[in-house]
């Protein structure tokens, strides 16, 4: 019996998927500094005075005057980022655990391409195969 060849190979398929786990992690980090980012650079009273608005109006709480999940999540994230824990979570308390779940996305992200640049270091342009020691040696020296 013959192997159909429409039919994409396991290997094919494990590449591709890792292709695009690699694109979803790279997605997360970015989407994960935004988030920090626009919560870090807006202030929690400029928020609460309206001078920013950094989305429309909810729909949910136009339509039936009660607020909808993520009310205020804006708003909870960029006090808990500023560290008013308390006034975060009275905006809404998923925001503490959704800015501790961005920042651990981060971190992870920043850990991950720091292991990734000291295994496959590039000096003077070329990439290398050396053994860890020697290539962290390698580093440093080149920045000196």
């Amino acid at each position: 019996m013959a192997r159909s060849t429409s039919f994409p190979s396991k290997a094919l398929l494990a590449g591709v998927i890792s292709q695009m786990g690699k694109y979803c992690a790279i997605l997360a980090i970015a989407q994960a500094a935004v988030v920090i980012g626009v919560g870090l650079s807006i202030s929690i009273y400029d928020l609460n005075a309206g001078r920013v608005h950094l989305s429309a109006p909810c729909p949910v709480r136009m339509r039936t005057g009660r607020p909808c999940p993520t009310c205020g999540m804006t708003r909870g994230v960029a006090a808990v980022l500023h560290g008013e824990f308390g006034r975060g979570i009275a905006f809404n308390p998923w925001s503490l655990p959704f800015a501790l779940c961005e920042l651990a996305i981060l971190v992870a992200g920043g850990v991950l391409i720091l292991r990734r640049a000291l295994r496959y270091p590039q000096i003077d342009g070329r990439l290398t195969t050396a053994p860890r020691r020697q290539r962290i040696i390698a580093i440093v020296q080149s920045r000196m």
